[in-house]
């Protein structure tokens, strides 16, 4: 972690509250992408962990593409959970009961455990979990969504009635109209009784270009605004790249062509590096003279040409997967390409080349989003509804035996490809 002192000591306030068992209220750490948002809550959490005591940090990642309902939601349940697509609804299911008895278990209040067994089928609707007799099947839609509020809304008290908990959503920018509807009605019930003890804070990112908090209405949002770093920042942070001192003329290079953001600044420092231009001198690592001026204009045009430098498969396995957008299943992905033989080592190269990284075996994330975006958008209109395509037959044969648990990826997925039948 580069700089950003006060900003950490501006969390830790925040979430000070938490620990004398009280609401520790709503934060929305804001700046321009690759500023280093979720790398100052990476190490927040990181120094919560050594500080704090126990806690819950609940990750709510939203989706650039798929904004489905409740999507934030639906990814930390996932996870809380323990789903996998990799196992049968019967194993599926079977985790999410053991795991809603332990939380029943470990909750004091009867009025929340009752509300639990109740509301059970409705949490366990949105991890695609279903019961012909439960409540969820006999209710209409608007009697579903209402209880799926609840559900949730229950399932965090639990949670925050065992120890301090942190909802954290991460680029809020891209969220849903039916998780906004869902924290705004959290925070009513946080706090319609003041006395109540509600050791509960919402953490959130954004991209103030994107989003206006006003979308929340009377939501009590407080911001922290990441700013440029300064200079010997993003000195240290090219040294640390390269493994070695920088010279004043790569220095001048990151001052002048940076902007004060770290992702920028590292993308340049591996441009120059993977164009060879750069060499060791008396002062440390320095740009080749003759090629001063070489950078592209902006940081887009610097990732499309980064991406260009790979080989032709690896650059075609990256733009095959920013079809399925920042995080993909490393199967679907297989199912696209259709070469097994050289699969692995476009995953390993393109890892390498700091393009993506693995969440674990099966799952990959892009880097940045940044990143993600200019594979996609490098590529003619005409080849990605090509790709999109590709995506619709892969997910219609990875899942064929639960495809209603896939509508929503598969009907992108053919909007994006004109299959409007489809």
């Amino acid at each position: 972690m580069l700089g950003r002192k006060a900003e950490l000591s501006k969390l830790e306030r925040f979430v000070q509250p938490l620990a004398e068992g009280r609401i520790g209220g709503a934060l929305c750490v804001e700046g321009e992408a690759g500023i280093g948002k979720s790398r100052l809550l990476h190490t927040f959490f990181d120094q919560l962990k050594q500080n704090f005591g126990p806690h819950n940090i609940f990750l709510c990642q939203t989706d650039q593409i798929l904004r489905q309902s409740l999507n934030p939601m639906r990814y930390w349940l996932q996870r809380h959970f323990n789903q996998s697509k990799q196992r049968s609804q019967a194993d599926n299911k079977a985790q999410f009961e053991q795991k809603l008895a332990q939380i029943i278990a470990n909750t004091s209040s009867e009025t929340v455990t009752r509300e639990l067994h109740r509301t059970r089928s409705f949490l366990g609707a949105l991890l695609d979990l279903h019961w012909p007799d439960s409540l969820y099947a006999q209710l209409e839609p608007q009697g579903r969504f209402e209880n799926t509020l609840i559900a949730l809304t229950t399932l965090l008290q639990a949670e925050r009635l065992r120890q301090p908990t942190l909802l954290v959503i991460e680029d809020i920018h891209w969220l849903d109209a039916d998780t906004r509807q869902f924290l705004q009605q959290l925070w009513l019930t946080v706090t319609a009784v003041p006395d109540t003890q509600y050791p509960l804070a919402i953490l959130a990112t954004s991209r103030p270009e994107q989003q206006e908090m006003a979308d929340f209405g009377n939501f009590p949002w407080q911001t922290i605004s990441l700013g440029q770093l300064e200079p010997p920042e993003l000195n240290k942070l090219a040294a640390e790249i390269l493994g070695g001192t920088i010279a004043p003329s790569l220095q001048k290079v990151l001052a002048n062509q940076g902007e004060g953001n770290p992702f920028f600044t590292e993308q340049i420092v591996r441009f120059l590096q993977e164009q060879n231009l750069l060499e060791m001198g008396a002062d440390g690592w320095q740009v080749k003279a003759v090629q001063q001026t070489v950078l592209p204009r902006d940081v887009h045009a610097l990732l499309v040409a980064r991406l260009d430098r790979l080989t032709a498969s690896v650059k075609n396995g990256v733009q095959y997967a920013a079809v399925l957008g920042r995080e993909f299943e490393v199967r679907l992905l297989a199912l696209m390409l259709r070469d097994e033989d050289q699969f692995e080592s476009i995953l390993a190269e393109a890892k390498q080349a700091t393009i993506w990284s693995a969440m674990d075996e099966l799952r990959y994330l892009f880097r940045h989003a940044l990143g993600r975006d200019a594979a996609y958008k490098m590529q003619l209109r005409a080849r990605r509804q090509t790709l999109h395509k590709l995506a619709v037959s892969a997910l219609e044969t990875l899942y064929a035996g639960a495809l209603r648990s896939h509508y929503g990826e598969i009907a992108y997925h053919a909007e994006q490809a004109d299959l409007h039948e489809k």
